[in-house]
């Protein structure tokens, strides 16, 4: 699999919350500057020392919670990491009125407050509503092309 991202023309994203398994794949495809996915709380510090090691941009996954968001990047800048991607989560059924607030929310601190730990950019992962529509035969029957690569490891 990684031989295969390794070859790709598309922008890579690494995907997982084990800096184990992220060193592992950043020691192969690390100088292609794939995106790490993701740092959470749980493992802030190592997810950063991985960024600034492979000098890799990194996501910011805190589903819900954009104090804790804005705790995390603010770890992150202070341990030398700027290229950041922030993800507030994608919620799904009838909690999608609060993501799509957490997305305003985000972008309204950064241009309005001027907050330094917002001015990233957003990435919306709709993956819950995917799994949560996979007995939709709407859903099976369109095309989701991608202009990346994933790796996943669970």
């Amino acid at each position: 699999m990684l031989k295969k991202l390794k070859s790709s023309k598309y922008p890579v994203f690494l995907v997982t919350f084990d800096p184990i398994a992220m060193e592992k794949a950043l020691a192969f495809i690390g100088d292609d500057r794939p995106l790490i996915y993701a740092a959470t709380k749980d493992n802030i510090f190592d997810m950063a020392d991985l960024a600034t090691k492979y000098q890799c941009p990194i996501t910011v996954f805190s589903p819900g919670d954009i104090e804790k968001m804005k705790d995390l990047v603010f770890t992150l800048r202070s341990n030398g990491v700027e290229d950041i991607v922030l993800d507030p989560g994608t919620l799904t059924g009838d909690a999608i009125g609060d993501t799509l607030d957490n997305f305003v929310m985000s972008r309204r601190l950064a241009v309005e407050d001027k907050d330094e730990d917002f001015r990233y950019p957003l990435l919306g992962v709709p993956a819950l509503v995917r799994l949560n529509n996979e007995e939709d035969d709407d859903i099976k029957k369109r095309n989701y092309g991608s202009n990346y690569s994933i790796y996943f490891n669970e």
